[in-house]
């Protein structure tokens, strides 16, 4: 039988303003696509070393060099940054007087270049965008070039920091730190670690699934999150039995851009908005945390979602003779899915215990109530708790 009420997601209103230039050794491409932008670039990349131990670093820089752009490198950037590493790296863009930002690493590196690029030009701090008490009205030209399969912020208008002084992990959202170019060379996928492959995929995956059964999502956003969760089923496990594959890795990085745009699109629900406080509060990769949520939150908001599930299974391949049969074989696919990729964790793996879990209810429903009134099914601060208590 026809659901009726599915007519309006064929109703939006959407522009896509990112350049995205895709494929193998496209990296070397940036100082001839970027050079339009300014003489001097500020770099934001991840400390460590590893984006100069790999050679991507070095390869960015000669790019720039070749099409006579200046650069400053900022390599400071690690997981769950915070507002203060955004704010020291925006005044190194107003310092070395740099004409636009590039991102180059994973979700981290590329948000704080997007907030150092509006942070710079409005001399407002990071955390007033974070907790939400001004809007970014303006921002210098960002690159991004994703060194990862999940994060989505390279084609997207979010980015993420946490506030130290709060442990607030928000979300800040404007069109102004689009990225005006994304270069997703999938070249620079290859020396992902396997936990951090494992981990990034799931982020994806979490993106696309999440988008797909809000209330509001249009089939602009399905299709983008259609293709995105059948890559990552069909490629994502054995990609960790093949890391060094870059036809598994290509596809991968294709699909985490397809869930980025699905959320910049239509945003994610309250499986993120529960993360959030995970990773801001005991420093968990975002994507193991949200590794111990997806099954709680999918079964919680499971009643709710029947049919896209359901629709979700029939792509996959999954046989079923209704929309329950269907949904029900969908999350046993995704918990299989978990478990071959290791990464069937729960809380306490991360030293999370009982006596913690009122602490991250009252986190996440102080500031991450857009993601959980988001959700197709509301939840009480009791239903968080039990989500929160089932993932432990």
């Amino acid at each position: 039988m026809i659901n009726m009420s599915e007519n309006k997601i064929f109703t939006f209103d959407y522009s896509f303003p990112t350049r995205i230039i895709f494929g193998r050794n496209s990296l070397e491409k940036t100082g001839e696509v970027s050079h339009e932008f300014g003489k001097k670039a500020l770099i934001v990349t991840t400390k460590g070393g590893s984006m100069r131990r790999y050679g991507y670093l070095d390869k960015l820089i000669r790019s720039l060099e070749k099409n006579n752009i200046r650069y400053f490198i900022f390599d400071k950037v690690s997981t769950n940054p915070t507002t203060i590493i955004a704010k020291e790296a925006s005044d190194i863009v107003v310092k070395e007087e740099c004409d636009f930002v590039i991102g180059l690493g994973g979700g981290s590196a590329i948000d704080v270049a997007k907030i150092a690029a509006a942070s710079s030009v409005t001399n407002i701090h990071p955390r007033e965008y974070t907790l939400g008490i001004r809007e970014i009205d303006d921002a210098l030209p960002i690159v991004a070039i994703p060194t990862t399969h999940g994060t989505g912020t390279e084609v997207n208008r979010y980015a993420v920091l946490t506030d130290p002084e709060t442990n607030a992990k928000r979300g800040i959202v404007s069109k102004k730190i689009y990225p005006r170019i994304s270069i997703l060379d999938p070249m620079l996928t290859l020396t992902l670690p396997t936990k951090l492959t494992a981990a990034t995929i799931i982020d994806a995956l979490s993106h696309a699934i999440e988008s797909y059964v809000k209330n509001n999502a249009t089939r602009l956003s399905m299709l983008y999150s259609e293709e995105a969760i059948i890559k990552i089923f069909r490629f994502g496990p054995h990609v960790m039995q093949n890391p060094d594959n870059i036809n598994l890795r290509e596809n991968l990085l294709w699909a985490s851009m397809c869930a980025g745009k699905s959320i910049d699109i239509n945003g994610t629900t309250m499986c993120h908005g529960l993360e959030h406080p995970i990773s801001a509060l005991f420093n968990v990769h975002h994507g193991e945390g949200l590794a111990t949520l997806l099954l709680p939150w999918i079964k919680y908001t499971l009643p709710a979602i029947k049919e896209r599930l359901g629709r979700l299974a029939l792509l996959l391949g999954i046989s079923g003779s209704d929309n329950q049969e269907l949904s029900y074989a969908f999350v046993k696919y995704l918990a299989d899915l978990l478990i071959s990729m290791n990464l069937n964790f729960k809380l306490r793996d991360f030293g999370i215990k009982e006596k913690h879990i009122d602490l991250l209810v009252e986190n996440a429903i102080s500031f991450m109530r857009y993601n959980l009134d988001s959700n197709p099914i509301p939840a009480s601060r009791i239903d968080i708790k039990k989500i929160y208590l089932k993932a432990l």
